[in-house]
């Protein structure tokens, strides 16, 4: 019984954490950078520069947690794919909130370290394109 509030209870909470900014289907880099930039100021996060993209754009690692638990979450691997990339940033809203749910983050954090690449082919965003600026399909070709 606790188990299912806890779960209809997050659920319901879902708009707290939603990133309001990515509404649109479109996600270019350009989009995603002024929120990296917001999470610089959040010492909860780590954020590097984990390569470059063919066209030169950045490609970041944000990671949070200290946990042995090593957990990675991509995103737009196809450039036309920007749901799971909205998902990551409703993520990192949700662990950087605090209300009700502060033990669950807290475990989560230091059970397991989790690390972010928002956006795996910036080039294909930027064209609204599944492959990369090299024309290939980064998970088939």
């Amino acid at each position: 019984m606790q188990e299912n509030y806890f779960h209809h209870h997050l659920y319901s909470s879902y708009n707290n954490f939603k990133e309001v900014s990515l509404a649109n289907q479109w996600l270019k880099q350009s989009d995603i950078l002024p929120l990296i930039e917001k999470l610089k100021g959040n010492n909860l996060f780590t954020i590097e520069k984990a390569g470059s993209s063919v066209e030169n754009k950045d490609i970041f690692l944000i990671s949070a947690g200290q946990g042995k638990t090593k957990i990675l979450f991509w995103s737009q691997m196809h450039g036309d794919e920007s749901t799971a990339t909205m998902a990551i940033f409703d993520l990192f809203n949700f662990l950087k909130a605090d209300d009700d749910f502060n033990s669950i983050r807290k475990k989560i954090l230091s059970d397991s370290t989790l690390y972010f690449v928002p956006m795996l082919n910036p080039d294909g965003a930027e064209k609204y394109q599944r492959r990369n600026a090299q024309d290939i399909d980064i998970n088939r070709d």
